[in-house]
């Protein structure tokens, strides 16, 4: 396990956009959507935002979007590659997932690819279903036939 590691919500918007551009070009293999990356860097600005820290330096994010008046999603979430696999993705969940309960909301959902497409989205189907989340269903023509969409949810009830 990684020493070191502070989470902490950011509410500077010039520092998120610096940490989310710094974190999602590291991750090309999942970010590879130039117009995307930006979308995200751009709207994540305007919503709550959990980072990560190892001494100074970001190495994770997520950012919470509120869909409805009883649920919030994970709008985009990343852990630099160096840093995945050692625990930090989920101490940032965890943050987002009491700021949620802070905020009242009951549940909270997230989007990814469908397992079975791709290795990568495989392990984030994983990390998603180890933190508690259900799968509700999937939507193949939300994105492309290539990337179908799987919606988890859980509850926070």
């Amino acid at each position: 396990m990684i020493k070191n590691i502070k989470i902490k919500e950011v509410e500077n918007c010039n520092e998120k956009k610096e940490i989310s551009r710094d974190v999602l070009c590291d991750l090309p293999e999942w970010f590879e959507n130039e117009k995307a990356i930006k979308n995200y860097i751009e709207k994540s600005c305007k919503m709550p935002f959990i980072c990560g820290f190892i001494g100074d330096k970001p190495v994770a994010f997520i950012v919470l979007n509120k869909t409805s008046d009883e649920t919030c999603e994970i709008f985009v979430m990343g852990v630099k590659k160096d840093f995945q696999r050692l625990g930090i993705g989920k101490l940032v969940y965890e943050k987002f997932e009491q700021l949620a309960r802070n905020l009242e909301f009951s549940y909270v959902q997230v989007k990814t690819v469908a397992s079975g497409y791709y290795k990568e989205y495989d392990l984030t189907n994983k990390f998603y279903q180890a933190m508690g989340f259900a799968k509700l269903e999937i939507l193949k023509d939300l994105w492309d036939e290539q990337n179908p969409c799987q919606i988890y949810i859980k509850c926070l009830c």
